[in-house]
């Protein structure tokens, strides 16, 4: 297992167990700066997953004054209060409005608490959030003696409250005294590798080495029927299924597959030190491998990693055009999966950028590249995006009818799929909207419709394992 992949795992097997406990008062990252910006991201992705019940306040202002660190904190509290309050109400749940008091002197750690305990007054009756989780993620500690300190201070404050603390420390581990009394707790998990680390993992993979024997390995230990579907050729980056079956015609030479690996190589080792030019002129060389080599599934996917370096540099225009770059160019393949995969990237940009009637229309069109792609379980999410659009456009006509969509295919799916889709949220989308605009039987048939969904699975599944073994 490479060390990114391990490192991301162990932290999410520790953040679960920290989000289950009910008696662990902080969580200790053992990370450093350089790697925040990797960490915010996985936690927004944590706070948006089906089964979260708690909004995530993340801080991340740089702590070289206690007290404009909390005043910084407080106006970020404030913003994203905000904009919960205008999701919540979006769906039909009001909650009261709150400005931060005006600034004053005194305790900073308790100004700080106090105002995140006046948030969770007003959204603790109305909605089904379980608790708070305040996050600090500095961007730099320059008063290191002080942040233990006052990490210690908001573990007290929120030690009896539905307040769940977690802080980032620092390579010297500032955090790792604190929490030693017998009725405290902290568990603790590290999000951290160094570049040095990376980069000599991926230049390994680049020369065949560490990376080539782990996919040997994989493949011996699939059954045989998996294997030409699961081990790429020389020249893979990425792809599966049908986008590998149609490029096994064409393999590269021992070199040009050398070369291959070493862009791909090049561009995460610039991509993970945040030098965007770099990473995007070496996908840039790979890209161009593999058109030379007829490897078109292949320039799609390098197409669409270009479109999320752009993404992630926040050149929308750049990642926009390269998206649909790469729909055209997987069409040509043809490789269905890959062209499904560049229309989501492309209309949740769109989505991101509020361009809700474009985005609508894209993911309607991901929807019908699923049917394509055989992978109902992005069909419903498509489904549920595009209803999300028209909703929020207005459209309300439209989005019942994506939602229709989406449930029709979920009657087809199997507990597995239905387990491993969105179905559920769209049902309470579509209740939601129901409500919102009165419509009381077909809310009633929806909420049916979901029940029977997962029932009409669940018995599909009991008759198939009924079924008596022919000799």
């Amino acid at each position: 297992m490479d060390p990114i992949t391990k490192m991301a795992q162990e932290f999410m097997k520790a953040w679960q167990r920290f989000r289950q406990s009910a008696s662990v008062n902080l969580f200790r990252i053992d990370t450093d700066p350089s790697m925040h910006r990797d960490l915010w991201r996985l936690f927004r992705a944590i706070e948006m997953s089906r089964d979260n019940r708690s909004p995530y306040f993340i801080f991340n202002a740089p702590f070289a004054n206690r007290a404009d660190f909390y005043r910084a904190a407080i106006r970020t509290l404030a913003d994203d209060y905000a904009l919960i309050r205008e999701g919540l109400g979006k769906d039909g749940v009001l909650i009261d409005p709150w400005k931060p008091p005006l600034e004053s002197e005194g305790d900073s750690e308790y100004q700080f608490g106090s105002a995140v305990h006046a948030v969770w007054e007003r959204v603790k009756v109305k909605t089904q959030f379980e608790y708070l989780m305040i996050i600090l993620l500095p961007e730099r500690i320059e008063i290191p003696e002080e942040w233990s300190m006052t990490v210690e201070r908001l573990v007290l404050l929120f030690s009896s409250s539905k307040v769940r603390l977690a802080a980032a420390d620092t390579p010297d581990s500032l955090l790792a005294g604190l929490c030693k009394e017998p009725d405290k707790r902290m568990l603790s998990g590290r999000f951290f590798i160094s570049n040095s680390a990376l980069q000599e993992y991926l230049l390994n993979v680049a020369a065949g080495g560490w990376g080539a024997l782990s996919c040997n390995q994989q493949a011996k230990s699939q059954p045989k029927a998996k294997q030409a579907a699961a081990a790429p050729s020389d020249g893979a980056v990425g792809t599966t299924g049908a986008e590998a079956a149609a490029s096994a015609t064409r393999v590269l030479s021992a070199d040009e597959a050398a070369r291959l690996r070493t862009c791909m190589a090049q561009a995460a080792v610039a991509s993970s030190e945040r030098k965007m030019e770099d990473a995007t002129a070496s996908l840039h060389k790979a890209r161009i491998i593999c058109k030379q080599n007829g490897l078109t599934a292949h320039e799609a996917i390098i197409i669409m990693a270009i479109a999320n370096t752009f993404l992630a540099g926040e050149r929308t225009d750049e990642a926009l055009a390269h998206y649909e770059e790469s729909i055209m160019t997987a069409a040509r393949a043809p490789a269905p999966v890959v062209v499904m995969q560049a229309r989501i990237g492309l209309a949740s940009t769109l989505f991101h950028g509020q361009i809700y009637d474009r985005a609508a229309e894209v993911y309607e069109q991901a929807a019908r590249d699923a049917v394509a792609a055989e992978s109902e379980v992005m069909g419903i999410e498509a489904l549920r995006m595009a209803g999300t659009c028209h909703n929020m456009a207005g459209r309300i006509d439209d989005a019942i009818r994506c939602w229709n969509q989406a449930l029709g295919v979920g009657n087809r799916i199997s507990l597995a799929e239905i387990n491993a889709s969105t179905i559920h949220q769209v049902g309470q989308e579509f209740v939601k909207l129901c409500e919102k605009h009165g419509l009381t039987e077909q809310r009633r048939s929806v909420a049916q419709q979901i029940e029977s969904i997962r029932q009409q699975a669940e018995l599909r599944e009991r008759n198939v394992a009924e079924i008596p073994a022919v000799l």
